[in-house]
C-alpha cells in the first residue's frame, strides 16, 4: 500500500482518499504549555476562532472564558498589557506548507550528506582548544 503524505498537495483529501488510506494523519506539537499558562488567548483577544485542537498528555484543569467576556474580565489595563504576549499560531495551510518545506529540506540535506560521503570529501579538521 502506498501512503501519500503532504507533498505538494497541501489541501484536504477527499473522503474516498481518506477511506483508501492514501493519507496519513500527523499530529504536530505547536507548543508545550505549563502551569499558569494559557492557550487560545490570541483568538479571544482578537475575537477570532482557533484553528487547532488542544490535546493534553497529562491531567489538567481548565478555565474557559468566552471571548465576549475576555476583555471585561481582564480589565482595560491588564488587557492592553496582555496583548503583546498573546501567542498566535499558524493557520492550518501555513502548517501544512511548513511541514512540506521541512520534509523537502530533510531530503536535500540527506542527499547532500550521502553525496559528500560517496565523493569521499575530506571535511575540515576542527581546531583543538
Amino acid at each position: 500500500m502506498v501512503t501519500k503524505q503532504l507533498n505538494e498537495d497541501v489541501f484536504d483529501p477527499y473522503p474516498d482518499e481518506i477511506g483508501s488510506k492514501l493519507y496519513e494523519e500527523i499530529i504536530l506539537r505547536l507548543a508545550q504549555i505549563g502551569a499558569g499558562e494559557s492557550i487560545g488567548d490570541y483568538a479571544a483577544a482578537h475575537d477570532t476562532n482557533i484553528e487547532y485542537s488542544v490535546i493534553s498528555d497529562t491531567k489538567c484543569e481548565l478555565l474557559v472564558i468566552p471571548a465576549s467576556e475576555f476583555k471585561e474580565i481582564l480589565g482595560e489595563y491588564c488587557y492592553t498589557h496582555f496583548l503583546p504576549y498573546c501567542r498566535n499560531y499558524p493557520v492550518d495551510m501555513e502548517l501544512r506548507r511548513l511541514y512540506y518545506d521541512n520534509l523537502e529540506w530533510k531530503k536535500v540535506k540527506n542527499k547532500t550528506i550521502q553525496q559528500t560521503i560517496q565523493d569521499n570529501v575530506e571535511l575540515p579538521k576542527l581546531r583543538e582548544k
